[in-house]
Parts: structure tokens; C-alpha cells; sequence
């Protein structure tokens, strides 16, 4: 009905900006002169590297074994002239969605954490949610990504249960921040007002203070 079911709500806390940590790390392994906790301008050529070079490996057991790194090795040229070569990091990085290990985190990878929250909702209806999976968020944008996260659910999901996932959203990147906006260009009616959250509410609440909208 277009509402939150707050009770099937998970989180992974990886951000953009901790794989863009974790693959300055793994390129330092690689003896590049760029620094791991480097200032503003060093993260932003690793960001933009791995958003340029980084997929997600459909079976990452099968493509540390087999592929040689040579065969996927991809060069970056930064701003400032410096070519930069990667090669099997540019699969580990995303690897730590399904393996947060790889970032000392002890939790479960965002497969499970979807089969979890599908499975704190009603029984009766789970079987549209398995079927109605939408990416959204710059982690997703990854090459690999939807496949792999369909592979992963197929294997934990109950048998027989079919599978969707929508990754045709337009600019699924900013999806949310496209979602958040809309409000803004509808007329501003009593109710569109009263689902509003100001600076000062968020600031005094947090971000808990979005439920507030479906209550």
C-alpha cells in the first residue's frame, strides 16, 4: 500500500565511502603510492577508480582460483597523470557486500539480510516480495551486482520460489534522494505539509523521525 513495514526493515552498514576505504587498502597491497587514509583528493581518484573498474564476480571462489589477474588488469589514468593498474581488486572491493568479514564487520552479507527481512513480514505476502526485489543506491550500480545477488538468493531462498529483481530503475543511484523530493514538486497541500521533516525535527529526533510519516 505504499507504506514502510518497519518490523522487515534491515540494515548493512557498508557506505560507498567504506568500499572506497577498502580498495585504497587493497591498492596500497599493490605498492601505489596513493594513501590509504589520504585527504579528500587522493578518495575521490579511488572513488572514482572503483566506480570505473570495480564488478561484482558471480562466483568470487571460482574468480580468485581461475582468472588471472593479468586477463582482467584495467589502468587508470588520475588527473594528475599517474596510471594506476588493478586487477583482482577490482572484484574483492564489492566482495565485502556479500562478505562484510572483509571489512571486520560482524554481520551477515546483504543477501541475508534481504531473506531476513523478507522473512520478518507476512507469510502471505512474501511470495511478492521475493519477486519484487528493487535495487536502488550507488552500491548497486556495480557491474555483476543483480546477478549475483539473484544467484546468492536463489541458494538460501525456499525451493521453488520465484525470483525477481528490478535494476531498471533510472538513476537507481539517487533513487532515494529522487523519492525525498517529490513531495517538493506536488502542491503543498495540508497533509504533503504534515509529512515534511524539518531541519530542527531531524536534528532534535534523527532519522527514526521518517516513521513519524507512517504512523
Amino acid at each position: 500500500q505504499g507504506c514502510a513495514i518497519h518490523e522487515g526493515v534491515t540494515r548493512l552498514n557498508v557506505a560507498g565511502r567504506d568500499l572506497t576505504r577498502f580498495f585504497s587498502k587493497l591498492s596500497c597491497y599493490r605498492g601505489h603510492s596513493l594513501p590509504v587514509t589520504g585527504g579528500i583528493q587522493e578518495q575521490e581518484t579511488m572513488r572514482k577508480i572503483k566506480e570505473k573498474l570495480c564488478y561484482v564476480a558471480l562466483d568470487y571462489a571460482q574468480e580468485t582460483q581461475l582468472v588471472a589477474p593479468t586477463a582482467i588488469r584495467r589502468s587508470f589514468e588520475t588527473d594528475d597523470g599517474q596510471e594506476l593498474d588493478c586487477d583482482i581488486e577490482r572484484f574483492q572491493c564489492p566482495e565485502a557486500l556479500f562478505n562484510p568479514a572483509l571489512l571486520e564487520l560482524l554481520t551477515t552479507g546483504i543477501h541475508h539480510l534481504v531473506m531476513d527481512s523478507i522473512k520478518k513480514c507476512d507469510l502471505d505476502i512474501r511470495g511478492q516480495l521475493w519477486s519484487n526485489i528493487v535495487l536502488s543506491g550507488g552500491n548497486t550500480m556495480f557491474p555483476g551486482f543483480s546477478k549475483r545477488l539473484e544467484k546468492e538468493l536463489n541458494v538460501i531462498a525456499p525451493l521453488g520460489t520465484p525470483i525477481r529483481i528490478n535494476s531498471s530503475i533510472v538513476e537507481r543511484n539517487l533513487a532515494a534522494w529522487i523519492g525525498g523530493s517529490t513531495p517538493l514538486e506536488t502542491s503543498m497541500t495540508t497533509q504533503n505539509k504534515a509529512r515534511m521533516v524539518s531541519k530542527k525535527e531531524y536534528d532534535e529526533i534523527g532519522p527514526q523521525v521518517v516513521h513519524r510519516m507512517q504512523t
